[in-house]
């Protein structure tokens, strides 16, 4: 049975993958734009923006904790999703190595006369284990470090919920431990496999999704509440968007913890639902983690056609970053319903003919 969509929350993976793709196609296509989307705004980065990813991903992955303690398997959980994102991982992977070395991007002196895509590389990203796992990072498709990190993470939240139910405690502690863990491999800036700079992002952002979502579980929040939210959220905003950084403190550890929880609460609101209701949103919502996959790829495409001179970026580069934007939108549509959901029924039949042990 599909879950209940929450549109608002769609909102965030939508504008997230718009900033996304901005901020990778001025980077990769070095245009000049009247809008700088890559360098940051004093000592905001807008990379901080993926601890949101993670910790939406937290946040609906809560609802299995109970399942999980009352007997369901790691090949219901963790396998059906592995599976899910695998055709996508291998697909975008293979396809970026392949336009990469065919347009001629490999040559030194190119944009991307740091990457070398190469045969092992390819398969570490396809599988999901390009970085964090103790692996040196290959940069293919160089955004899918985010699903290597999520995939761990979904692993360790199996385990711990697990674990907590041999100990005959309550996970939520775990989780909790884990966000100090998180916390503190990046402060102490340990680089260890399966505790670096690249895992601990996702330890310190997913689980407090989940815990987050256990809290609005058992209380749903009021308007004094969801007051004190919209003023967190905007006042943090209000200090970004004028360059006063003093006040806030450690940047990315202020939005993980007081930026993106507040802003949650907002969306996962009664009214945030009823505002953001709308087919159109829940379309782009779905295609959003396409564009997110698929989008390195286009830029390759797109930095062959401004080489070879059949359209030209510089005349009219927010124009373009704009169309681009769009047409990988109508792209990630398609990749969803002829990709992503045949994909998905065929795991599920072929999970359906395997023993449950």
């Amino acid at each position: 049975m599909e879950n209940k969509r929450e549109y608002a929350l769609d909102t965030i993976r939508i504008v997230i993958s718009v900033i996304v793709v901005f901020a990778h196609f001025q980077l990769c296509l070095g245009a000049d734009y009247r809008v700088d989307f890559v360098s940051d705004i004093g000592t905001f980065s807008y990379s901080y923006l993926m601890e949101l990813f993670f910790m939406l991903s937290g946040f609906f992955t809560a609802r299995y904790v109970r399942r999980i303690r009352n007997g369901l398997s790691f090949r219901s959980f963790f396998l059906r999703r592995y599976l899910r994102l695998l055709p996508l991982m291998a697909l975008s992977s293979v396809s970026w190595s392949a336009l990469f070395i065919l347009l001629g991007h490999h040559r030194p002196g190119s944009m991307w006369a740091n990457q070398a895509p190469t045969l092992w590389g390819t398969v570490l990203t396809s599988l999901g284990f390009q970085e964090g796992w103790g692996f040196h990072n290959s940069y293919v498709n160089h955004p899918l470090w985010f699903l290597s990190v999520l995939i761990f993470c979904y692993v360790l939240f199996y385990v711990l919920v697990r674990a907590a139910k041999r100990l005959e405690i309550s996970p939520y502690y775990l989780f909790g431990a884990m966000i100090f863990v998180g916390v503190g491999v990046r402060n102490y800036g340990i680089e260890l496999p399966f505790l670096n700079s690249t895992m601990c992002r996702g330890y310190y952002s997913f689980f407090p999704g989940v815990l987050l979502a256990a809290l609005l579980q058992k209380r749903k929040p009021g308007k004094l509440v969801l007051g004190l939210c919209a003023l967190l959220v905007a006042g943090i905003l209000a200090l970004i968007g004028t360059g006063h950084f003093t006040p806030i403190g450690d940047m990315q550890l202020v939005m993980t913890f007081l930026f993106h929880p507040a802003l949650i609460v907002l969306l996962h609101s009664d009214t945030a639902a009823r505002l953001f209701k709308s087919p159109v949103i829940g379309l782009l919502g779905k295609a959003s983690f396409s564009v997110y996959v698929w989008h390195m790829s286009g830029i390759l495409i797109v930095a062959a056609l401004n080489t070879r001179r059949i359209v030209s970026l510089g005349a009219h580069p927010m124009t373009s970053m704009f169309v681009f934007t769009g047409c990988m939108f109508l792209f990630g549509i398609f990749s969803y319903y002829c990709i992503e959901k045949p994909c998905a029924r065929l795991t599920d039949r072929l999970l359906a003919r395997l023993p449950e042990n």
